[in-house]
């Protein structure tokens, strides 16, 4: 990606020097001083001109970002999901209780060591109100049910079929991992399978 903004900014300057040298040609070698300002400005490093491109992509990522982008410590996301049993489930719904999310899909092999873990969690502290939601990023709902199927999960198994919840928590790896108090505030979250050690923190946040 760097050496194509490099490419193309190379070739604007070259282009831009190259047409006021034949404008000067033309002109009889006077430059004007709007001229000059401009061929100091074609002139520019390419690496500044790389430089306030990725800051410009930064402004307008983070200014066109959604609004209820997941923040650590902030309310979490609202949603509301189909599950595999037919009933929906929001967040609204989990309030007073202790939440995990955990996004999956059947093709990833670290989600197909990890959701047993939290299968097993949630048996663990169900007397603690512990709720662990599996939310599978829009498959084929056969491929869904032979899975978890395969695995002999218990866990509620929700469907994301458009991927808005995906987007809204902006999930950029599988497994990705939130945990979320009885309040229903973000409070920690892992990218990828999680370690014992995350998942004992993420606990401990919560409950």
């Amino acid at each position: 990606m760097r050496v194509r903004l490099a490419a193309a900014v190379n070739s604007r300057v070259w282009c831009t020097g190259y047409a006021r040298r034949r404008d000067l040609i033309s002109t009889g070698g006077r430059a004007s001083s709007s001229e000059l300002g401009a061929r100091r400005f074609a002139a520019l490093n390419p690496v500044w001109w790389l430089s306030l491109i990725a800051i410009l992509m930064l402004m307008t990522a983070c200014s066109g970002g959604s609004a209820s982008a997941p923040v650590i410590d902030s309310p979490a996301p609202e949603f509301e999901l189909g599950l595999t049993t037919g009933e929906t489930v929001s967040l609204e719904q989990l309030r007073g209780n202790p939440v995990i999310l955990s996004f999956w899909a059947t093709t990833c092999a670290p989600c197909r060591r990890e959701l047993p873990v939290l299968d097993e969690l949630a048996i663990e502290h169900a007397d603690d109100g512990l709720t662990v939601l599996a939310i599978n990023t829009g498959e084929p709902r056969r491929l869904i049910d032979e899975f978890v199927a395969e695995l002999s999960l218990g866990l509620p198994v929700a469907l994301d079929d458009r991927g808005a919840m995906t987007r809204m928590y902006e999930v950029v790896i599988l497994p990705m991992t939130y945990f979320i108090d009885r309040d229903g505030v973000l409070r920690y979250r892992v990218i990828g399978q999680p370690r014992s050690s995350q998942l004992e923190h993420g606990l401990e946040a919560i409950m």
